[in-house]
């Protein structure tokens, strides 16, 4: 079986630790305030939309806060973690 493989770069604006804020009742998420994030996701989505579902989720949170996967993650998704 041919492996293919994949390459998506995020940017540092993506990956960067962001200070706390006190969130109130009526406050919500604004994409516009956003458009880099956003920019991005977007990319992301379309990358992961034909791999496997296995740890899709769990890979993909795992890397954008520690840039780190699970074993069992890997053997389950390979195209998603290489």
């Amino acid at each position: 079986m041919k492996r293919l493989t994949y390459t998506i770069e995020l940017s540092p604006y993506l990956m960067q630790t962001f200070k706390k804020y006190n969130v109130k009742a009526g406050d919500a998420f604004r994409a516009e305030d956003f458009p880099k994030a956003i920019k991005e996701l977007d990319a992301l989505s379309q990358f992961i939309a034909g791999l496997p579902v296995a740890y899709k989720k769990e890979i993909i949170l795992s890397y954008l806060k520690k840039q780190s996967f699970e074993n069992d993650w890997i053997a389950g998704n390979p195209d998603l973690t290489m």
